[in-house]
């Protein structure tokens, strides 16, 4: 019986991690299945923001769902211009760097996961792990947070229509964007009014 992990294998993997970003980070979504963690989110390898288009609202701080029951979005402020955002969903909790942006008249929130504690981890595991963005057009009232997620299945049929439309790659049934910040902006905001490029908006309300 052959014996695992091959020499092959091993040296392929090496290889690899010696490779550009895309690569590992095409690598990690293969391994990871990180399409259903991102359920309706289309990741990106790039922020949606510069310093320069960040706001702070302090509206947004506290907790909110959708009703009483529903499962909680905890916003509390981290620094100046940013937020840390514990999301619970189906029971379970991650956390992520949160941050509220402004192009043009329309507002975005850009998240990005909190680094787990890696103390106990080898530099060849770390070496794996590559953390990308979402991102989703926003509105912030007294009582209510509406969220868009840009649509997976419209973006989908976009990109196949028109490749070189906005940089990204394919890997399986994912989408990576791997176009930079200001092609971002520049494609979110020509499309940030067309009903089918943002879903229906998630209305959450603030809990007391």
């Amino acid at each position: 019986m052959e014996e695992y992990p091959r020499e092959s294998d091993i040296n392929e993997l090496a290889a690899v991690m010696e490779g550009d970003k895309i690569t590992r980070v095409l690598l990690v979504i293969l391994l990871c299945g990180i399409a259903l963690l991102l359920t309706g989110c289309v990741p990106s390898l790039h922020p949606l923001y510069t310093d320069t288009d960040l706001i702070f609202e302090p509206q947004l701080i506290g907790v909110w769902a959708a009703d009483e029951n529903g499962e909680p979005w905890r916003f509390k402020k981290a620094t100046d211009k940013g937020y840390k955002l514990l999301l619970t969903s189906h029971g379970k909790t991650g956390e992520f760097y949160v941050h509220l942006l402004k192009l043009g008249t329309f507002y975005f929130l850009d998240l990005y996961p909190v680094e787990p504690d890696m103390e106990d981890k080898n530099d060849f595991y770390k070496n794996h792990l590559v953390g990308i963005h979402s991102f989703m057009r926003v509105s912030i009232e007294p009582a209510a947070l509406k969220l868009s997620m840009l649509d997976y299945y419209w973006l989908n049929d976009l990109l196949k229509t028109d490749p070189d439309l906005l940089k990204h790659e394919f890997m399986d049934d994912t989408i990576l964007l791997t176009a930079s910040t200001k092609e971002l902006q520049a494609f979110v905001l020509k499309h940030a009014e067309n009903e089918r490029a943002f879903s229906k908006p998630y209305e959450m309300h603030r809990k007391k």
